[in-house]
């Protein structure tokens, strides 16, 4: 390895393989509750979930910071999970005479006299959250008298006043049943699909998962081209990461882009962007009735850029097709060892929902 390369040329492939997401069914806080960090994990299950039961309820879920937390409202509702709006308690169910039984993560709570028949309020001696996974069940409570879906809303709070601003916030759903059990689906959607092309807003007509460069040349800019198309129904849009890594022939690398430059021929670079180009030429902008965008760092013509895990587009509300064309620029130095430089590229979609 080493020797002088004739005309600088090198061969070099580029393998790309799309990423398609399982959804989360849980629901999510809307924008009257945005203030303080979403919890994940988040759920709630019942020892027997059929109509007026008394059954034992789990709520579960995980803080994603160490906020101090003294109070936690679990609160139970017919109409939707976002808390900030106001909570309809479904029909028949009640969990006045409720106990905590046991409690994991973030311990040292007891029943607040602020817990009501259909809201569960747990106080301690404020302290830092664990960020661990919560859990706390509590026993003598009963469902509500009509089968169908209901929801619940967590908070966390540092103090003791659960009509404040909330740390913390979530929601899910579940399905209480009549004669026989029955499972409530939350039909969300997440829509992604990435290819060398996507012709048209269709999914189904993507065609080609490796790009092939040919033989590159330290005299100017080589380049190719993949697309991807997303769209979801989520509440808060969604996100997509790259991940991957720059063009190895065993242990020879071509420099990746950590920050956004313009292609520099004769100087070794491995970078994207999502925007149309003129130097070099090629690209194209996003494109699709839908108001997703470009991330930063990504979205400058002719300034690109690779650092793997970065969000290269997203989208922060529902959101209709997007076609976003990702134009991936290699330049070579004079000096770079010969071989067959490879990199598999892949994208990871995220409905946040």
């Amino acid at each position: 390895m080493g020797w002088p390369l004739a005309n600088s040329r090198i061969n070099k492939r580029l393998l790309l393989v799309g990423v398609v997401v399982a959804l989360c069914v849980a629901t999510t806080m809307n924008l009257l509750a945005a203030a303080g960090s979403r919890l994940d994990n988040r759920s709630l299950t019942l020892s027997d979930n059929q109509v007026s039961a008394t059954a034992q309820y789990t709520f579960r879920f995980q803080p994603t910071s160490t906020d101090a937390i003294q109070t936690v409202l679990l609160q139970i509702c017919s109409n939707d999970p976002f808390a900030g709006t106001a909570c309809t308690p479904p029909t028949g169910f009640d969990a006045t005479n409720a106990n905590l039984l046991n409690q994991a993560g973030d311990v040292g709570f007891s029943m607040s006299t602020q817990s009501t028949a259909n809201q569960l309020v747990l106080e301690r001696t404020v302290a830092a959250s664990t960020a661990q996974p919560n859990s706390y069940e509590f026993d003598t409570v009963i469902n509500p008298s009509t089968a169908g879906s209901y929801y619940v809303r967590f908070q966390t709070f540092a103090g003791s006043d659960i009509n404040g601003p909330s740390n913390n916030y979530g929601g899910a759903a579940f399905a209480i049943a009549s004669a026989v059990d029955i499972n409530a689906t939350v039909p969300p959607y997440l829509l992604f699909c990435v290819g060398v092309t996507v012709p048209g807003f269709n999914c189904n007509s993507v065609s080609g998962d490796y790009v092939d460069f040919g033989e590159f040349s330290s005299r100017q800019a080589t380049q190719g081209s993949t697309q991807m198309l997303a769209a979801t129904n989520a509440v808060d849009g969604y996100t997509i990461r790259v991940n991957g890594h720059s063009l190895t022939s065993g242990n020879n690398v071509i420099a990746e882009l950590t920050g956004a430059d313009v292609s520099r021929p004769g100087v070794s670079q491995f970078g994207l962007n999502l925007r149309a180009n003129t130097a070099p030429t090629g690209g194209e902008d996003v494109s699709g009735v839908g108001s997703g965008v470009a991330a930063g760092g990504y979205n400058q013509v002719n300034f690109f850029r690779f650092n793997s895990g970065d969000v290269v587009a997203a989208s922060v509300a529902p959101d209709e097709a997007r076609k976003y064309t990702a134009t991936y620029m290699v330049n070579v130095s004079r000096d770079q060892a010969p071989g067959v430089y490879v990199s598999t590229i892949m994208y990871l979609a995220l409905g946040s929902f």
